[in-house]
């Protein structure tokens, strides 16, 4: 269906580059410390009345210009609104916020693109060095430099001692763009959507994800033109969090490339959204990273009624091949040169009449879980009622102790 990319991570030595946490799935550091005043976070931004891209802008100050000149893509102004909320999130609480706040982020500022990845720096009772800054990001931003997309933005609080004083950037690799679709809607509202296709993806298709239950797959149509669109039309007919994602497919596989979220009938939410999602309490105490996310993925499945999943062994272990192939490949994919997971599971002699696959690369299996739920490709292999085994495969990178996860779906 597709695949994923969000970003966290923790202040390491005053620099600090997000560590991606990445998804796919296919159906065939050290915190500083707090100064004697607390400190309040600003009001976040409202959110925009409109999802679109791209929003062209420049830096909102001259000093930021040699950084955002780094980004062969351009400034966007969206993102230059999420890195002014990073840098204000990263100088009053010394680190940056996780996966799920940094989507919401996007979203409240009208920025539908996936895969952000976001750094930061900050220093206490002093200013930062732009010059070291500048080299910093040239290499945290390397070979992907020329096509991404950046926001740029400092922030400063406090006085003497407690001066504080953070600078964040977020960059995209933009694979579509998305014509203007509204945040907000009346309940029972028609929606068009027009993404068009940047040329390095194509085959597209639309997942919507209602405020409740399994995400579906809704008719879209896909030119043949150049540029590509991919248009759909879908209505949000009851009231609450709508959540539509753009599929299409890379080198590796199907993955989204586009997000957005329509409100209907409700307003938006002021604040991040908790952390918790369905299932993720059934996997604590658990002996090993596999047993977790089965209990977890099992866990989600039973909120929704439905019949839990078995391992099989025939997955699994095409699972945890593919698993050690990823990690070994540094690459998130469905086809990291070891074949699509149809080929993958004819090698085994079995046959399925359904099979699907969910990847990832978090740094725990509790971040894993938390972000195959919130995508709505993820989810609709997660909570498919045709299945009934899986495989579960996780390499753990020696180096990192990041989790490489396949899930395997059969059915």
């Amino acid at each position: 269906m597709g695949m994923q990319v969000r970003a966290s991570g923790a202040m390491a030595a005053r620099r600090v580059g997000m560590a991606l946490l990445m998804l796919a799935c296919v159906s065939i550091g050290a915190r500083s410390s707090a100064g004697p005043t607390p400190l309040v976070l600003p009001a976040p931004n409202p959110w925009v009345a409109e999802t679109k891209s791209p929003r062209p802008g420049i830096p909102n100050d001259p000093l930021d210009g040699p950084i955002t000149k780094l980004c062969g893509g351009g400034v966007d102004a969206s993102l230059t609104t999420v890195a002014t909320e990073l840098a204000q999130v990263l100088a009053i609480r010394g680190e940056l916020p996780d996966a799920q706040e940094i989507d919401w982020r996007q979203r409240k500022a009208g920025n539908p693109h996936v895969w952000p990845r976001t750094w930061g720096a900050r220093i206490d009772g002093g200013t930062l060095d732009r010059t070291a800054l500048l080299q910093d990001v040239k290499t945290w931003l390397g070979k992907s430099a020329p096509k991404v997309r950046c926001g740029v933005a400092l922030y400063r609080t406090g006085k003497g001692a407690d001066a504080k004083e953070a600078l964040a950037v977020i960059a995209v690799t933009p694979l579509a763009d998305l014509v203007a679709i509204p945040t907000k809607a009346k309940a029972g509202a028609w929606i068009d959507l027009d993404a068009v296709l940047l040329g390095d993806v194509d085959k597209g298709q639309v997942i919507l994800l209602p405020p409740s239950g399994a995400p579906k797959t809704i008719l879209s149509t896909t030119t043949s033109g150049t540029p590509t669109h991919v248009t759909a039309r879908f209505a949000v007919g009851n009231a609450g969090r709508w959540v539509v994602q753009v599929l299409a497919e890379d080198a590796s596989g199907p993955r989204p490339v586009l997000e957005a979220e329509v409100y209907a009938g409700v307003d938006p939410p002021l604040a991040p959204p908790s952390a918790a999602v369905p299932g993720e309490a059934d996997g604590e105490g658990a002996k090993n990273p596999k047993d977790a996310l089965l209990l977890r993925l099992n866990g989600a499945r039973a909120a929704e009624k439905l019949k839990p999943l078995v391992i099989d062994a025939t997955l699994a272990k095409v699972a945890q091949a593919h698993a050690e192939a990823m990690m070994k490949k540094h690459l998130l994919g469905h086809d990291v040169g070891d074949g699509d997971p149809a080929a993958r599971v004819a090698e085994t002699g079995t046959k399925w009449k359904l099979l699907g696959e969910n990847v990832a690369k978090a740094k725990t299996d509790l971040g894993a879980h938390r972000a195959i739920y919130a995508s709505p490709s993820h989810r609709s292999n997660l909570l498919e009622g045709r299945f009934t085994k899986v495989g579960i495969g996780v390499a753990v990178d020696a180096k990192t102790g990041e989790l490489w996860v396949t899930q395997m779906y059969g059915g």
